[in-house]
């Protein structure tokens, strides 16, 4: 695609700890780079910015046209890292990623955006249940993204009961399937090798 960068900023969540795979998953190889490499340079060439959100100990990426690093102060999964990328960024809105997702492309970062609106928050729900890990939020869901931390919760889904999020049913389309393919394990990390090579 050559279309222009969107207005809204990558935030790439790269703080899991990689228990079920044994290790550091985001520097597995993937199409000449690593997992957590592909997926910056996707968002950097199709965001406004693109923040990279690790934990305190994370190793921040090698440098990067366009790509920042920040920090969670919140160590507490994923809901830590979007406050962080709210914090940070200065789009009105954000694209969230997990970097252990190896079919993002900018074609579903395109759709996904479009799909959006104006909607405080949009996430998809295929068959599988929802995917809070690859949805659109605005900066005006930082504070309730504070109250829910501040209430103890960590689970994204408690975010849905402060703020009207759109939730967009895809069902098993083929196309959000692949997209939302995310590697835990040394199995899907063998699943994905094959399912890149078809």
């Amino acid at each position: 695609m050559t279309a222009g960068r969107l207005p809204a900023a990558g935030l790439l969540l790269a703080g899991g700890s990689s228990r079920r795979m044994g290790r550091d998953k985001l520097s597995l190889p993937w199409e000449g780079k690593t997992l957590l490499g592909r997926i910056a340079g996707v968002l950097t060439a199709t965001l406004a910015e693109t923040w990279v959100v690790g934990l305190p100990d994370t190793t921040p990426p090698p440098a990067w046209p366009g790509l920042r690093f920040v920090t969670e102060e919140a160590p507490i999964g994923p809901l830590g890292g979007l406050q962080a990328g709210l914090e940070a960024m200065a789009a009105p809105a954000g694209i969230v990623v997990a970097a252990d997702m190896p079919f993002v492309d900018e074609t579903a970062i395109r759709r996904l955006w479009a799909l959006s609106g104006d909607a405080p928050a949009a996430v998809l729900r295929a068959a599988d249940g929802a995917h809070p890990l690859f949805g659109v939020y605005r900066r005006e869901c930082l504070n309730a993204v504070r109250a829910v931390i501040r209430r103890g919760e960590r689970r994204m889904s408690a975010l849905w009961d402060e703020v009207p999020v759109r939730v967009l049913d895809v069902g098993d389309d083929p196309f959000w399937t692949r997209a939302l393919f995310n590697i835990n394990s040394p199995a899907d990390y063998e699943r994905a090798l094959r399912a890149r090579g078809e």
